[in-house]
């Protein structure tokens, strides 16, 4: 299930973004270089280093609530990417259930 972030400016954006880092379950950083690959891949860039980017450029945001048949839970999936980049930039934020449902409150994303 998707939650609609439109209501959101870029900031408040990041603001969610810094919030599910310090909560999360677990993060993976990745890149997409369409000049060598289509096919994204794990990068060494830091959070930081992707943050500085997602300032300066446009992004893609998503906020979702997933289901996991193999353990029969819900869980929370934060995303986010550069774009118009020559390389863009990708973080995936995984969160608890319980995790996600308190930023949507304070997002006001429900």
């Amino acid at each position: 299930m998707h939650f609609n972030t439109s209501h959101l400016e870029k900031q408040e954006k990041l603001a969610l973004l810094l919030d599910a880092k310090e909560i999360c379950k677990e993060i993976v950083f990745e890149e997409l270089n369409v000049e060598t690959s289509f096919k994204r891949n794990k990068t060494d860039k830091t959070f930081a280093d992707i943050f500085n980017y997602l300032q300066d450029s446009k992004i893609h945001f998503f906020v979702g609530k997933r289901f996991n048949k193999h353990i029969n839970q819900f869980y929370g999936e934060i995303s986010v990417c550069t774009l118009a980049n020559p390389v863009d930039y990708f973080i995936f934020i995984y969160l608890d259930a319980s995790d996600i449902d308190a930023l949507l409150k304070k997002y006001d994303l429900i």
